[in-house]
C-alpha cells in the first residue's frame, strides 16, 4: 500500500513533469532524455523507470501525447540491440494538460503544481 507522503511526492512528480513540457509547449515532442534532464535541472530528479511510469500515467489521463521506440519509422525488434521498443522516447504536451496547468479544468488528485 502506498503512503500519503508517497502519493504526494507522485502528484508533484507529475506536475513538474508536464510544467516542463509546457516550457517546451511550442515543440512538436521532447525526448524523454531531454526531459529528464530538465527534472533534474528543477531539482526533481527522477528514475528512468519512475519517468516511464509517470508518463504512462499521464498519457493514460489524456494530459500528455507519448510515442515509443517501437513507433518510429523503420523500427525494427531484430535491429535494436540497446533499447527495449515498449520505452517512451518522447512525449508531447496536450491542450488538456495545459488546462490542468493553468487550472481551466478541475483539478486532478494525482497530479499537484
Amino acid at each position: 500500500m502506498i503512503s500519503e507522503m508517497e502519493r504526494a511526492r507522485h502528484a508533484a512528480e507529475r506536475g513538474v513533469i508536464l510544467q516542463a513540457l509546457r516550457s517546451d509547449y511550442g515543440s512538436k515532442m521532447t525526448s524523454a532524455g531531454t526531459l529528464r534532464r530538465a527534472l533534474f535541472l528543477m531539482a526533481q530528479p527522477v528514475t528512468e523507470d519512475g519517468l516511464q511510469f509517470h508518463l504512462n500515467l499521464l498519457a493514460d489521463l489524456g494530459y500528455i501525447k507519448i510515442w515509443r521506440v517501437e513507433d518510429a519509422p523503420g523500427y525494427r525488434v531484430d535491429r535494436n540491440t540497446t533499447t527495449r521498443g515498449d520505452r517512451i522516447a518522447f512525449a508531447r504536451l496536450q491542450p488538456k494538460g495545459l488546462q490542468l496547468i493553468d487550472g481551466d479544468i478541475e483539478a486532478d488528485p494525482s497530479v499537484s503544481f
